[in-house]
């Protein structure tokens, strides 16, 4: 047993509830390696299920897996190799609302799924409820992760807006080893969080595989914007917010909400202001939440 981690840090592990959302690439070596350290309380979030193109860099899953809940064979894969773990599973996708359901008594929020729209939302959660929140993105051959929140300012104090792209691993390709490997620097920082045996608060590992380097950013000092774009869920539209739902036919046949108006990013402009009535809500809603930030972005002019 490791000299800084002891008995005592084994016991204070095996008490500790960690909520991992999202069970695809970089849940593959978080979930492997904190069941291992003997995390004792684990639950897990998302609503997606296994496909072919996904075994790549779903180290967890195997061929005979595909079409099965992702979160339901991470669970018999936690149990199976140590079955005094409580596992706990939601087979549905995380959001704004839903999030305030299945955090009650967690010490640590796990950013797993890779999206930019639940990472802010996240961020907002474990800001307003003092959690400590650890986040990793990755494509192609690099990726980063960051511990915010909770003694650490959020995600927006970082980054305040979106990149001009929404690049991710299904639109630029991610090599499987990449998410592997930051993957397993998530779940590093998780467990010394836990043991409180380093400070980590505050920082953001940048792992370059092209390059072979590791690089860290000091953002404690960073202040928090004063003003928020915030993402809600379906559940938090009011009858009397103007809503825009940016998303095609092809993408949704029916509209978010009965109050919604279809239109394009493109065709939305500041002459819809019209509508707008002081005091009311507008609110825009599209596929990944991309459009809808740059919708909102360009209103917000």
């Amino acid at each position: 047993m490791l000299s800084n981690i002891g008995n005592e840090g084994q016991k204070k592990l095996s008490l500790s509830h960690v909520l991992i959302v999202g069970a695809g690439g970089l849940a593959a070596p978080v979930t492997q390696y904190l069941s291992g350290a003997g995390i004792g309380n684990i639950s897990i979030i998302d609503g997606d299920k296994i496909s072919l193109d996904n075994l790549h860099r779903q180290t967890l899953f195997k061929e005979n897996d595909i079409g099965r809940f992702k979160v339901d064979v991470l669970k018999e894969y936690i149990l199976s190799h140590n079955s005094n773990l409580k596992v706990k599973c939601y087979s549905f996708f995380s959001n704004s609302n839903n999030i305030k359901l299945i955090s009650e008594k967690i010490d640590v929020i796990i950013d797993c799924a890779d999206n930019f729209a639940t990472t802010y939302f996240l961020s907002d959660f474990c800001l307003k409820n003092n959690i400590c929140f650890i986040t990793a993105s990755v494509s192609s051959l690099s990726g980063y992760v960051g511990v915010f929140c909770k003694n650490s300012p959020s995600i927006r104090a970082v980054f305040p807006d979106l990149p001009k792209n929404n690049i991710t691993c299904n639109t630029e390709g991610v090599l499987g080893t990449a998410v592997g490997l930051v993957g397993s620097l998530q779940a590093q920082l998780v467990i010394f969080y836990l043991l409180d045996i380093k400070k980590i608060f505050g920082q953001l590992y940048i792992l370059d595989l092209e390059n072979f380097r590791l690089s860290n950013f000091n953002f404690l000092g960073a202040l928090e914007p004063k003003k928020n774009l915030q993402f809600l869920s379906k559940e938090d539209i009011r009858n009397d917010d103007f809503v825009f739902d940016l998303r095609t036919e092809n993408e949704a046949e029916n509209l978010i909400s009965k109050n919604a108006l279809r239109i394009s990013l493109d065709h939305f402009n500041t002459n819809h202001k019209f509508l707008f009535e002081k005091n009311k809500r507008v609110i825009f809603c599209c596929k990944t939440g991309f459009r809808a930030w740059k919708a909102a972005k360009k209103l917000e002019k």
